[in-house]
C-alpha cells in the first residue's frame, strides 16, 4: 500500500472515531496479531447457541465444509512476515447474535488452541477476506429488500422480534501455524480448539465444534486431522417453531401447505446431518427427518437453530512412523493357481515379485522369504546397488536370480523379482516379504498370502464300482444291450487337486477303445471326447458324466450304454492333477485297470429235452402206460443260466401262470408225467440278465396205471368169513379186471377172477370158515389199456383158544406141599377149584365136564357151567368148582390111584368150538388122610 493511501485511510479512521462513539476493533494483519485484551480475557465469558439474544452471549458460527476450500480445510504455505510457513487453513463465519451491529471495523474472530495433556495455549487471529454478511440469513420476518424493523446502531442485546441487526463482514479465514502446534514431526500431539468472538469490546468464547467428518491431511509424511469425533454429524434442535424446509428458500406458506400443523422440528431432539447447503453465509443443514409426514425425506434449517452434538473439535498430528508399505506381489510361470496357492512340479522355475512403497526415504531393499516349516530360504535384493544375496539357505529350494522389475517416476514404488526353483514334493512355502527403507524403517516378515506349493505325486485311485448291472459274477458285470449302467471312479489328490478323470472301455478281442474325459474345473456334468472322435464306437456309448464329489476327493459317475451282444469291455481309469501329474501304469496309455468288465448278453439260455438217462433227445412218445420222464438240461455261455420252470399241458398255447411249476435253479433235472393223456412239455428258462426262452416239445402220450388196493375185516378171528373187498381205482376211470392169488396158512394156493372174494377153507370148499394163521393175498388189476398195478398183503387170522386149570383150595394146597405131593395129585373128597382162559370173542358158552371112576368101578361124570370173572389183553377168565359129598364117603369115593379128566369147552358165536382136557391123579381120600394122622 502507498504512503498516500495509508495517510488517507488513517484520516478516514480518525473521522469515524470522532463522529461515532463506537470502539474500533483493529483488523489483524496475520494470525499472530492478537490484541492483549483477547489474550488476557478470551475465556472470561462463555457463550453459545443456548443463550438468548438478550444475553449478549449467543455466539453463532459455522466452519464451511466445502465453501471456498474443498474438503473444509487444507495445508497452505503463507508468509505473514515471519517467512513462508505451513498453515492449517479453514473458513467460516461468526456473530454475537443480537448483541450489536457488526461492521468490518468492530468484529473479529479468533481461534484458540489448548494442548491436550499439556498447559500450552495458542491464540490466533483470523482474516476477513470475503465481506460476507449474515444480515439477511438471520433477519426475523424477512420481507425482502432492506432490513425489516432494523435496530438503531446503538441497540444492544436485542431479541429478534424487537428489532433486526445488521451482521456485515462476519466471515473469517483461519491460518493456524503447523510448526507452532507440532514442532516435532516425530511426535504425536493434539490440540483442543475454541472460537472467540470480539464485537466492540465484548469478548465471548465457546468450544469449537464442526459437524463434519473431514479427511486427514498429509504433512511431512504424517497426518493432520480436524475432527469433532464420532458423533460430529449429530445436530440437536435448539429453538421452538423452526420450520422443516425441503430446501433453503422454501417459504413458510409453502411449508404450511405441505406439512400442515406438524411442520416444526422437535426441540431437544437429535437429528442426523446428511447434507449442508453453503450458498449463503449461514449454513443450512439437511437432516434425516424422523417425522411421519416427511416419509424419511431430508429437511433443512439454518445453523442458527442447531446445536452441534459432536465433541469439541481437535487438531491432531500423527507422525510418519510407519515402515514402508507392501503394495503388491505375484507369481508367474506356475502351473496352477487355486486362490492364493500357486502350484508347481518339482524343479519348475517360477518368478516371484514383491512391490513396496515408501514415500519418504524410498526403499533400500526387499527380502523374499520362503518358509514351509521344514524349510526356510531368504534372499535380499538391494535396489540402490542392483544386487542380491542369500540371508538364509535351504537345499529344498534354489533362488537363482533377483532383479528390479519396476520403479515409479518418483522412486517411491519399487519392485524386485526373484527366479525360484523348488526341488521336493510336498513343501508348502509361505511367500513372505520384508521391506526396509533408506531410513532403516522396516516392515516384515509378513505373509503375502501367497503359497508356493510343490506337487510331484499323481492323483491316487481310491475306489471304483459299477452299478445298475443285471448280474454280477466276480469281476464281470452283465447286462443287456441298451441297459444303462453307472461306472464310478473316486480319486484323491491332497496337493494341487484333481484336474481330469478319464473313463476308458477297452475290448481287446475286437480292438474297440472308447474314452471320455471329465474336467473338474468345468460344469459338474462336463464331458468331452478324447482326441476328437478317435475313441468312440457304435458298440457302446458313454452318455454322461456327473461329478458327485469335489474336494481333495473327486468322484465322477459315468453313465454307459452298451449296444452289441457278446462284447466285453475292460473298465479303466486315468487321472491328472492340476500340475499335470498323471496316472502311471503298465498300460501303454498309462490307464489304470479296475479288472472289472462290462459284458453284454442278449441271448437266452439253450434248452435240451433228453431221456432220463441222458442218452438221446426225447421230444415225443407214442402211447405207453409208463409215466414220462424227461431230463431238462440248460446252457448259457454268456451271463449264465439262472432258473427255469416247466408246465405239462394238453395245449401248445403258452401256459397260464398258475400252470407253471415253481422256479428252480437246477440246470439238469428230470420232470415226469404219469397222468393219462397227450401232453406237451412247456419250458421257460431265464439267464442271469433276464433273457428268457419259452418253448415246448410233445406229444407225450400216457395211459396211467390203476391204483390197486383192497380191504378186509380187521381183526379177523378163526372161523370168521374172510371177505376181500376190491377198492382199486383208475385215474382216468377206465374199466378194470382183477386177479386174486391167495395162499392159506397151510400153503394151499388158489386164484380168483372175481372183483371181490370171500375166502373159505381152501382145503374144504364147503367150509367157509377161515383158518387161524397167516393168509398171503396178491391182487393185480389191469385197465382197458393194459396198464397194471398190484398189491400184496398178509392177513393174520387170530386163533380161538381155551385153556383150563384145576387147583386145590388154599388149605389142601398147604397139606399137599407138606406131603411134598405134585400139583396134579388130589384126595377124593377135596373141592376142585376150576378156571379157564378163553379168547375174547363173542362166546355162547363155557363149561367143564368131570369124568372118573369110583371105588365101585362105576363111571362118574359131572358137567359144570363156568362163569365169567374178568377179562384182560384179549382173554376172558371163567371160574367154577366141582365138589360132591360122596367123594368123601369111603364107600362111594373116587377110586385111588386112578386118573380123572376135566374137559373144558368153549363155544363162540361164529360156531367154533374148542376144548382143553386137564388130567389129575387121585391118590387117596380125605377120610384115610385124617385117620392116618389121627392114629399117629
Amino acid at each position: 500500500m502507498s504512503k498516500y493511501r495509508i495517510l488517507l485511510f488513517s484520516v478516514f479512521s480518525l473521522l469515524i472515531l470522532y463522529c461515532v462513539d463506537v470502539p474500533i476493533v483493529q483488523a489483524a494483519s496475520g494470525p499472530y496479531d492478537v490484541p492483549s485484551d483477547v489474550r488476557n480475557k478470551w475465556d472470561n465469558i462463555k457463550g453459545g447457541k443456548q443463550y438468548t439474544n438478550s444475553t449478549g452471549k449467543r455466539l453463532l458460527y459455522d466452519v464451511y465444509s466445502h465453501k471456498g476450500i474443498d474438503g473444509g480445510y487444507r495445508v497452505v504455505n503463507r508468509n505473514f512476515g515471519e517467512g513462508t510457513r505451513a498453515y492449517i487453513n479453514f473458513e467460516g463465519w461468526s456473530v454475537l447474535h443480537g448483541h450489536a451491529k457488526h461492521t468490518y471495523a468492530n468484529n473479529e474472530t479468533y481461534i484458540v488452541a489448548q494442548k491436550v495433556g499439556g498447559n500450552e495455549t495458542k491464540i490466533y487471529s483470523t482474516q476477513k477476506r470475503k465481506s460476507l454478511s449474515a444480515t439477511e440469513d438471520l433477519e426475523y420476518n424477512n420481507q425482502g429488500s432492506g432490513v425489516y424493523n432494523e435496530c438503531p446502531d446503538s441497540a444492544r442485546n436485542k431479541l429478534a422480534d424487537e428489532c433486526n441487526m445488521r451482521y456485515n463482514n462476519v466471515d473469517f479465514q483461519a491460518f493456524i501455524p503447523i510448526e507452532e502446534l507440532f514442532p516435532d514431526i516425530t511426535s504425536q500431539a493434539k490440540w483442543r480448539l475454541y472460537i472467540v468472538k470480539k464485537v466492540n469490546n465484548r469478548i465471548i468464547y465457546d468450544e469449537m465444534r464442526v459437524p463434519f467428518n473431514f479427511e486427514e491431511l498429509s504433512y511431512e509424511g504424517g497426518e493432520i486431522s480436524l475432527s469433532s469425533g464420532l458423533n460430529a454429524n449429530s445436530l440437536i434442535m435448539n429453538n421452538e417453531g423452526v420450520l422443516r424446509r425441503s430446501y433453503r428458500s422454501q417459504t413458510a406458506e409453502s411449508v404450511r401447505n405441505e406439512l400442515g400443523d406438524n411442520r416444526h422440528f422437535q426441540v431437544g431432539r437429535p437429528y442426523s446431518m446428511l447434507k449442508s447447503e453453503e450458498g449463503s453465509t449461514t449454513v443450512f443443514y439437511g437432516v434425516r427427518s424422523i417425522h411421519s409426514n416427511d416419509r424419511g425425506e431430508t429437511k433443512y434449517a439454518s445453523s442458527a437453530y442447531w446445536m452441534f452434538g459432536g465433541d469439541q473439535a481437535t487438531i491432531e498430528f500423527v507422525p510418519d512412523e510407519q515402515p514402508p508399505e507392501h503394495r503388491s506381489h505375484g507369481i508367474t510361470q506356475h502351473r496352477y493357481k487355486d486362490g492364493n496357492d500357486y502350484w508347481i512340479q518339482p524343479n519348475d522355475d517360477v518368478d516371484i515379485r514383491l512391490r513396496g512403497y515408501d514415500k519418504d526415504s524410498f526403499l533400500n531393499r526387499s527380502v523374499l522369504r520362503l518358509d514351509s516349516g521344514d524349510a526356510d530360504a531368504r534372499v535380499r535384493y538391494y535396489y540402490n546397488e542392483g544386487r542380491f544375496d542369500y540371508w538364509w539357505t535351504d537345499n529344498t529350494i534354489d533362488i537363482n536370480s533377483a532383479k528390479r522389475t519396476y520403479q515409479s517416476s518418483t522412486q517411491r514404488t519399487r519392485e524386485a523379482t526373484w527366479n525360484v526353483t523348488a526341488r521336493e514334493h510336498g513343501h508348502n512355502y509361505n511367500v513372505m516379504y520384508w521391506h526396509t527403507d533408506n531410513a532403516n524403517n522396516s516392515i516384515g516378515y509378513s505373509s503375502t498370502g501367497m503359497n508356493l506349493r510343490v506337487d510331484g505325486i499323481e492323483p491316487q485311485h481310491q475306489s471304483h464300482s459299477i452299478a445298475g448291472a443285471s448280474y454280477e459274477k466276480g469281476n464281470d458285470y452283465w447286462m443287456n444291450s441298451e441297459d444303462e449302467v453307472t461306472v464310478t471312479f473316486r480319486q484323491r489328490d491332497t496337493d494341487s487337486g484333481n484336474k481330469y478323470q478319464y473313463l476308458r472301455l477297452l475290448d481287446n478281442n475286437d480292438g474297440i477303445d472308447v474314452r471320455m474325459r471329465h474336467n473338474y474345473s468345468g460344469d459338474k456334468n462336463y464331458m468331452a471326447n478324447v482326441s476328437g472322435d478317435a475313441f468312440i464306437d457304435d458298440s457302446i456309448t458313454i452318455t454322461s458324466a456327473n461329478r458327485k464329489e469335489d474336494s481333495s476327493y473327486g468322484t465322477v459317475e459315468w453313465k454307459v450304454l452298451p449296444h452289441s451282444h457278446g462284447k466285453s469291455f475292460n473298465v479303466m481309469y486315468y487321472y491328472q492333477d492340476n500340475v499335470d501329474n498323471k496316472t502311471t501304469s503298465s498300460d501303454s496309455y498309462n490307464y489304470g485297470d479296475t479288472n472289472l468288465n462290462i459284458r453284454i448278453d442278449d441271448n437266452a439260455p439253450v434248452v435240451s429235452f433228453r431221456d432220463k438217462d441222458d442218452k438221446v433227445n426225447f421230444l415225443e412218445r407214442e402211447w405207453h402206460h409208463s409215466e414220462v420222464d424227461v431230463r431238462l438240461k440248460f446252457k448259457d455261455d454268456d451271463s449264465g443260466y439262472d432258473k427255469s420252470r416247466y408246465a405239462w399241458t394238453k395245449s401248445t398255447t403258452k401256459p397260464k401262470d398258475s400252470d407253471w411249476s415253481d422256479w428252480t435253479s437246477s440246470s439238469n433235472y428230470v420232470v415226469n408225467q404219469s397222468n393219462f393223456g397227450e401232453w406237451n412239455l412247456h419250458v421257460q428258462a431265464i439267464d442271469n440278465v433276464g433273457n428268457t426262452i419259452t418253448t415246448y416239445e410233445g406229444l407225450y402220450k400216457i395211459n396211467q396205471a390203476p391204483n390197486v388196493d383192497f380191504e378186509y375185516p380187521d381183526p379177523l378171528y378163526e372161523g370168521d368169513p374172510l371177505e376181500l373187498v376190491n377198492i382199486s381205482t383208475d385215474p382216468e376211470g377206465h374199466d378194470m379186471n382183477a386177479i386174486w392169488k391167495i395162499t392159506d396158512p397151510d400153503g394151499v394156493v388158489e386164484e380168483f377172477n372175481s372183483w371181490d372174494v370171500t375166502i373159505h377153507d381152501l382145503s374144504d370148499p364147503y367150509n367157509p370158515q377161515s383158518k387161524p394163521g397167516t393168509y398171503t393175498v396178491h391182487l393185480e388189476v389191469t385197465d382197458e389199456y393194459g396198464a397194471k398195478d398190484s398189491i400184496e398183503k398178509e392177513i393174520n387170522v387170530i386163533p380161538l383158544v381155551i385153556e383150563g386149570t384145576v387147583e386145590h383150595t388154599e388149605r389142601w394146597r398147604e397139606i399137599h406141599e407138606l406131603l411134598d405131593n405134585p400139583e396134579n395129585v388130589f384126595f377124593s373128597g377135596e373141592r376142585f377149584i376150576l378156571s379157564s382162559s378163553v379168547t375174547n370173542y363173542p362166546i355162547s358158552n363155557v363149561d367143564v365136564t368131570f369124568r372118573g371112576t369110583d371105588v365101585n368101578n362105576d363111571p362118574v361124570e359131572i358137567t359144570e357151567v363156568l362163569t365169567e370173572s374178568s377179562s384182560t389183553d384179549g382173554i376172558i377168565s371163567y371160574k367154577g368148582e366141582i365138589y360132591e359129598e360122596f367123594m368123601a364117603d369111603p364107600n362111594n369115593k373116587l377110586k385111588s390111584e386112578t386118573d380123572v379128566h376135566f374137559t373144558f369147552k368153549a363155544e363162540w358165536t361164529n360156531g367154533v368150538i374148542k376144548e382143553d382136557i386137564v388130567t389129575i391123579r387121585i391118590v387117596d381120600d380125605v377120610y384115610d388122610f385124617y385117620k392116618l394122622h389121627k392114629t399117629n
